[in-house]
């Protein structure tokens, strides 16, 4: 079964395809603490506590606070996550994506790729589905 659910709010868009929880971020969006939470809250809510292989796709993103990455990066966050590849295109999704595994993170709590190919990343996530 190809698709099995989706749920998109304000942010970002979720889809759990073949074992692979899909997070899409919507274009020009700011995070800020208060959406970190939203996007935990529904992916929490929509999806359980059941362990996945993460794609984030983080092009859309315009720009991140500090409050958010540090709850995006807490233990609390990465419930049912069992790994994560960040999908980016471009330097400033580059940036971000680096800015946030290398300094906000230091060291991730779960297995943490940056791609520029969406193919790679999931291959890479196969092991840990």
């Amino acid at each position: 079964m190809p698709f099995e659910e989706k749920i998109t709010n304000e942010y970002i868009s979720y889809s759990l395809e073949n074992g692979v929880l899909y997070a899409t971020f919507l274009r020009n969006v700011v995070i800020d603490l208060v959406a970190a939470r939203k996007i935990f809250e529904d992916r929490i809510n929509t999806f359980g506590k059941n362990d996945y292989a993460s794609l984030v796709d983080s092009t859309g993103v315009r720009s991140f606070t500090k409050e958010a990455r540090d709850f995006l990066s807490s233990e609390e966050a990465i419930k049912g996550i069992k790994a994560t590849a960040i999908v980016v295109s471009g330097y400033l999704s580059s940036t971000i994506a680096n800015f946030f595994l290398k300094v906000t993170v230091k060291k991730p709590k779960v297995p943490t790729k940056i791609f520029s190919s969406r193919q790679k990343a999931i291959a890479w996530l196969q092991q840990y589905k």
